[in-house]
């Protein structure tokens, strides 16, 4: 017989107790009795006393005495002493009446579709900030939506988890959708990561431009092999059918560039790139890797770790800023792997240069600071190396950000690198020619023929490509790109346009268009132009991005969303969490909000009616007419077919 506490069984019925299964170890125990509640139908085959108490506090058949409300904050005491002259009076707040005055008040009706919409945009809210399921059943939210609507049912966590997750994500994918079957061209970008359960998993995201995310691979015991990664890239581009993809962006391990190569044999219309902005992250840590560079660096340090470690300088420092600049600038200290925070680093020393010098006037100070960086501070030399090595980081750290956004484009990759060299040419250091042989050899390795026709056929590089000098380099480099992907006559034919395209001569020699390349994207601005092979051409590649920064930035969302708290989750729950809070920042607007029986026409597999080898970039004779026409390619049912598991969390 099991120990009753509390009064809460008192509105209560026991229906059975609880069950001693000792002969039989391997049957589950029940641990509580099944109950009944005494007011309503409500059972539990397991009532605990917090439980039954939740359900009697919400239930409208039970009378007052068995509920609980949650506990009021305390309220402060009104003290009315007069005991002396100088007491300080303390203001009654007027108490606001939230009492109804008439009686529509008391009426509050709500019908079943306006239920159903309150549900959806609350479960929508909700996904959308990551919030944990079990917030519904907070007693403090459960009694604000009391006093908003008492008409509005709040739904249960699990209907929150099950059906209401499985509603706004076909709402989320349905949208996503629509976006992939109206984009010219897409690109794959992927990337691998471990969860917080240790689970490897690969992630797909889809550029259209705009990066959604598509799908996610959980390996279990599948090893990241070449032939696996390849596999399941090309896996997803089937789904969606493999000629509307332009590239594929993953990091540039060696596994990784194994994989391109299975990719580009089996499909020729793919190109596949390494991430730029990866690329200048490695092009930081070599530069910091010189033996002056390094020096400056580890002094700076020691000088930002000095003022955060000593509270009294530190806040002299900030007072001197102030008179000095009428601000406040902190010190940065630089992160291990987050190379662009050692530019931050060396300017915030920069800027606050005088005050650093100021600051040493103060004797305390002087006594406690290393003789070292005290002559740091008052050195001359210190100052113009640091100078010099903002100069030279600064070109690649603005690189660095322009890759990681999602509106980078592949045609600025030529000319990013351009700027970083023209910017080390003009700098006068002992290790200038060091600078320039670790550029030249990071621009090799990431270099591919593809990234010169980008800046080639992007109007708003135009008169810098002429003045650079490149255009025989860049004719060049677009020959033998186009040779590997057209016919002789289709490539002869793609050479004249571009000429023609680039001294602005017929059809391309409308001075409107031409203004307006500064204020339309790219691709958009190819568009106003008559249709011709090379509008084609220059569309799908001027909507490849620059990196695959967009993976990564997915994989904070599953770091987000599959927490510590939240790691009961189930792969597939996490997945359309991750979709639904990852994608639905894409729209312009808000979700539009359907009926349950409102089924949306989704991507369709339309694999099975390409040919293995059709060409994105190449549309020869031997193919249909209707090839050319991106209305073609069918898109299909996305994604993840999630059955949704029972789970509290």
């Amino acid at each position: 017989m099991v120990k009753r506490k509390g009064t809460v069984w008192k509105h209560w019925t026991i229906i059975t107790e609880v069950e001693n299964n000792e002969e039989n170890s391997n049957v589950k125990k029940k641990t509580h009795p099944s109950v009944c509640c005494n007011y309503c139908s409500k059972t539990f085959e397991q009532g605990t006393s917090k439980r039954m108490q939740t359900h009697l506090n919400s239930c409208s058949k039970a009378p007052d005495n068995a509920k609980i409300l949650p506990k009021q904050p305390p309220k402060i005491l009104e003290t009315t002493s007069t005991t002396t002259s100088t007491s300080i009076p303390i203001a009654k707040k007027q108490k606001k009446n939230l009492t109804n005055t008439t009686i529509e008040n008391f009426i509050d009706r709500m019908g079943e579709e306006e239920q159903d919409t309150l549900e959806v945009l609350l479960a929508q809210a909700l996904f959308a900030a990551g919030v944990p399921f079990s917030f519904l059943e907070n007693d403090y939210v459960i009694q604000f939506f009391q006093r908003l609507r008492p008409a509005f049912k709040l739904p249960n966590r699990r209907k929150l988890a099950d059906e209401l997750l499985n509603d706004v994500f076909d709402e989320v994918k349905a949208e996503c959708d629509e976006q992939i079957l109206q984009a010219n061209s897409l690109t794959m970008v992927s990337d691998g990561w471990s969860d917080i359960n240790k689970q490897s998993v690969q992630n797909f995201v889809i550029c259209t431009p705009k990066p959604l995310f598509f799908d996610a691979i959980y390996s279990g015991e599948e090893s990241h092999t070449a032939e696996w990664i390849a596999d399941k890239i090309i896996q997803q581009m089937e789904i969606i059918g493999v000629n509307k993809f332009s590239a594929v962006i993953t990091d540039t391990a060696s596994v990784m560039k194994a994989a391109w190569k299975i990719i580009e044999k089996n499909h020729s219309n793919i190109v596949c790139l390494g991430c730029n902005s990866h690329i200048m992250n490695l092009l930081i840590g070599d530069i910091l890797k010189i033996d002056q560079i390094k020096f400056i660096m580890e002094n700076a340090k020691k000088l930002v770790n000095y003022f955060k470690a000593h509270v009294q300088a530190a806040a002299k420092l900030k007072r001197i800023q102030k008179e000095n600049y009428n601000k406040e600038i902190a010190l940065v200290l630089p992160a291990l792997t987050r190379w662009g925070t050692h530019l931050a680093c060396f300017q915030s020393l920069q800027k606050s240069k005088t005050a650093l010098e100021q600051t040493l006037m103060d004797e305390k100070i002087r006594k406690d600071m290393d003789s070292t960086l005290r002559i740091y501070i008052l050195s001359d030399n210190f100052w113009e190396n640091l100078n010099i090595i903002t100069k030279i980081m600064e070109p690649i750290v603005s690189a660095l950000k322009s890759f990681e956004s999602d509106t980078s484009i592949l045609s600025t990759v030529y000319s990013f690198y351009k700027k970083i060299m023209n910017q080390i040419n003009q700098i006068d250091c002992d290790f200038s020619d060091k600078l320039q042989d670790l550029i030249t050899k990071r621009w090799k390795y990431t270099y591919n023929p593809i990234m010169m026709v980008a800046y080639m056929l992007d109007p708003q590089f135009l008169e810098e490509s002429k003045s650079n000098g490149i255009e025989s380099t860049g004719y060049k480099e677009f020959t033998n790109f186009i040779n590997k992907k057209f016919n002789q006559e289709e490539s002869v034919k793609l050479f004249a346009e571009l000429v023609s395209f680039r001294n602005k001569n017929s059809p391309y020699d409308n001075e409107i268009i031409w203004k307006s390349s500064d204020i339309l994207n790219s691709s958009l601005w190819w568009q106003s132009w008559p249709n011709s092979k090379l509008q084609e051409l220059a569309i799908k590649i001027l909507l490849i991005p620059t990196s695959s920064a967009a993976a990564e930035r997915n994989f904070s969302t599953f770091g987000f969303i599959h927490n510590k708290i939240r790691n009961r989750l189930k792969n597939d729950r996490v997945k359309k969490l991750v979709y639904i809070y990852g994608n639905l920042r894409m729209y312009n607007g808000l979700l539009k909000i359907c009926s349950k029986q409102k089924k949306h026409i989704s991507i369709s597999n339309f694999s099975e009616n390409e040919e293995d080898n059709d060409n994105s970039f190449n549309n020869s004779s031997n193919n249909s007419s209707d090839s050319d026409n991106d209305s073609i390619f069918g898109i299909e049912s996305n994604i993840i077919n999630l059955d949704e598991e029972d789970e509290d969390k």
